[in-house]
């Protein structure tokens, strides 16, 4: 019995090396959609990466064309921040085939894994901001008025970062009551101690984005 002890072993070694080399894996793979479809996919994504924070979450946007990119790609990278802060590692792809509009989901050790010769990283997670950068545009709906809590925790990674607050269409009498509500909305309830600047612009706004607000984050230049 005891001439066996090694060769169980031996079996036992091999197993456990071959658990800890993960393959990368595809969560969840989806063809063009709306934004609440989306979010949901999202979450469900953010879900995998937490429960296995050793890997990095490879999103790859199939699709020609300059829309993809800004849509779902930096609609992802926008959503994984408001929803989780920058505390997953997340690169993001957009791959320019002609191939049908479609976004795939994948956890792996490493994106070479995964992204093709035609992918190009379009945003990462964690990432440094070094010019004037566009985190995106909140309204009453859905899909954005969570926008602020990832634009406060990009905020509070760096205290050279501004934050550059935009709102459009608010009548002169409601500024003030809108600069006091975003002081303290970041100051009291996320405790930003970053620079913030508030302004106010007026256009011709569409239906869906009347009360529309930009997030902007300016670092500052070092001396």
């Amino acid at each position: 019995m005891k001439k066996l002890i090694p060769i169980i072993v031996f079996f036992f070694s091999v197993s456990v090396f071959a658990q800890n080399v993960r393959e990368a894996v595809l969560i969840d793979e989806i063809g063009k959609t709306g934004c609440e479809d989306l979010l949901a996919r999202t979450d469900n994504f953010i879900n995998h990466l937490q429960s296995q924070p050793e890997l990095t979450g490879i999103v790859i946007v199939f699709g020609f064309g300059d829309s993809p990119t800004q849509y779902p790609a930096n609609f992802i990278h926008r959503t994984i921040i408001g929803r989780s802060g920058i505390k997953l590692k997340v690169k993001i792809f957009r791959d320019e085939s002609q191939e049908p509009w479609r976004v795939q989901f994948w956890t792996a050790l490493d994106e070479s894994e995964v992204a093709g010769p035609t992918s190009q990283l379009v945003s990462s997670i964690p990432f440094e901001i070094t010019e004037r950068f566009y985190f995106g545009a909140a309204s009453g709906d859905p899909c954005t008025n969570y926008f602020s809590n990832g634009f406060a925790d990009v905020l509070k990674s760096n205290p050279q970062y501004t934050a550059q607050i935009v709102n459009f269409n608010i009548p002169k009498k409601e500024r003030q009551s809108t600069i006091s509500y975003w002081l303290e909305h970041f100051r009291k309830e996320h405790a930003v101690t970053n620079q913030i600047r508030i302004y106010f612009k007026n256009e011709k706004p569409k239906k869906y984005d009347l009360d529309k607000t930009e997030f902007w984050i300016l670092p500052r230049k070092q001396k």
